[in-house]
């Protein structure tokens, strides 16, 4: 059984260290092409928009993609340009870390 955390501070902390590792192992397995690029990236959008209090500066540089008029949330065409440029922003952010 896990030991509950009563410290406000250090609880929110733990909580952002879990969510950053999860959101770095999804990235990871896009950038070793062990899940799509597309939707590894939509997992990791919707780690960071669902934990968003938290703040997460570590993990904006991956989700907010510089991908010409793509949005996690909009219709888009899932091209072979699109998966591979979420793949070398995978690989980017995994190197910069």
């Amino acid at each position: 059984m896990e030991r509950q955390i009563h410290n406000r501070k250090k609880r929110i902390e733990a909580k952002r260290q879990d969510v950053i590792a999860a959101a770095t192992a999804t990235i990871e397995a896009i950038a070793e092409r062990r899940i799509d690029a597309y939707e590894g990236w939509q997992q990791v959008c919707g780690i960071f928009q669902s934990n968003a209090g938290l703040g997460l500066p570590e993990l904006k540089q991956f989700v907010v993609v510089e991908i010409e008029g793509v949005h996690p949330n909009s219709t888009l065409s899932v091209t072979k340009e699109l998966r591979d440029t979420i793949w070398q922003n995978a690989v980017r952010f995994l190197v910069a870390r």
